[in-house]
């Protein structure tokens, strides 16, 4: 068997820490097992109208956010608290989002209005790649959508005068700036890679 030491956290003797760890926070792992007890029973109770969307949206988002925490409780038994951390801010997202939603029903259609300014960003970053030389993408079909894409910003815009929303945004919707600028913000430089945060390695 390899060990830590030779393949770090991929190693079968990574076994023996998450024993231990879960010996040593037995209270927080079990209270992360009633919550994932109380999510899932929640989870699999409500019922979605299927032409509703702030109901399909609340629902995925629910079930997003009950994957992010149990993937940072696994990752937290293991040790990478870092790692653990990581997915706990991807948590606060959601819930700001569900929270926004709750308050306003409207924000939902906002929501998915908006995502036509994460496409433009991603084939921007398509874009950048192509006239780079990387031969995944075509320079001239990029620009092409890029172009459909702008049209549907410009005429949405228009129609309903969208903006793109952050998350601080979408937090101060939810009433929930105060978390943003603290625990949010917190885990953020974990994503970040900030030198405070890499300290946790020496």
């Amino acid at each position: 068997m390899e060990t830590i030491n030779e393949i770090g956290f991929l190693s079968e003797e990574i076994i023996g820490y998450i024993k231990k760890h879960r010996k040593d926070y037995a209270e927080y792992f079990s209270l992360c097992e009633d919550i994932g007890r109380l999510s899932h029973k929640i989870m699999f109770s409500i019922e979605i109208h299927n032409e509703y969307l702030p109901e399909i949206l609340g629902a995925s988002l629910l079930a997003r956010a009950v994957s992010n925490f149990q993937g940072s409780v696994l990752l937290a038994e293991r040790g990478m608290i870092n790692e653990s951390k990581a997915l706990l801010r991807c948590m606060l997202e959601v819930m700001f989002a569900v929270v926004a939603i709750a308050k306003d029903k409207s924000f939902a259609y906002d929501l998915v209005k908006v995502d036509v300014f994460k496409r433009k960003r991603a084939l921007k970053a398509c874009e950048r790649s192509a006239n780079a030389g990387v031969k995944f993408f075509s320079q001239e079909d990029v620009k092409k959508v890029l172009e459909q894409l702008g049209k549907e910003i410009e005429q949405e815009v228009k129609r309903t005068d969208i903006k793109n929303i952050s998350t601080r945004c979408i937090a101060k919707k939810a009433g929930l700036e105060t978390i943003y600028d603290s625990e949010y913000s917190i885990l953020s430089s974990t994503i970040h890679a900030d030198l405070r945060d890499l300290s946790a390695f020496t």
